[in-house]
């Protein structure tokens, strides 16, 4: 005989697959899409490499991430790269006539894909993501106290 109970078990469980499913597209979208680094490109006339480097680490100390100098690039960092993703900040400083320039890398460090963009609207790692962009905001915020400060960003 054919019992109903079987039919009434499968229905919700085919849901819950489709559910699954339209959720792991969505994920693979916003991989595809958010892949990669943010590039930020700043220009301070009138200020020191040597008082921006050092107003950078201070920022970052202040937060309790960990400032190193890696070929030549300032890198603040912060989580693991293995479970949530480490929210890496690169800084690269030079002398420009009478001031000097900055760029900056944001991304967040991961297994797949490598590099992350911080995103406001992200599915995958979103805690990480969201807590790298509140903290560029705040760097922003932090830089835009140096006067005639001109900021480009790039995606």
């Amino acid at each position: 005989m054919f019992s109903p109970i079987p039919a009434m078990i499968c229905l919700p469980f085919s849901v819950v697959m489709i559910i699954l499913l339209i959720i792991l597209i969505i994920a693979v979208i916003d991989i595809i899409v958010n892949r990669g680094k943010e590039h930020l490109m700043m220009e301070f006339p009138y200020h020191d490499v040597k008082i921006m480097g050092d107003g950078i680490f201070q920022f970052f100390a202040s937060k309790g991430m960990r400032c190193e100098i890696v070929g030549g690039r300032m890198v603040a960092s912060e989580g693991l790269w293995w479970f949530t993703g480490a929210r890496t900040f690169e800084f690269e400083l030079r002398e420009k006539d009478g001031g000097c320039s900055m760029e900056a890398w944001f991304y967040l460090r991961g297994l797949f894909p490598k590099y992350f963009r911080f995103t406001r609207y992200g599915y995958p790692a979103i805690v990480p993501r969201r807590k790298g962009l509140r903290i560029r905001n705040e760097l922003m915020t932090y830089l835009k106290r140096y006067e005639e400060s001109r900021v480009e960003i790039y995606r």
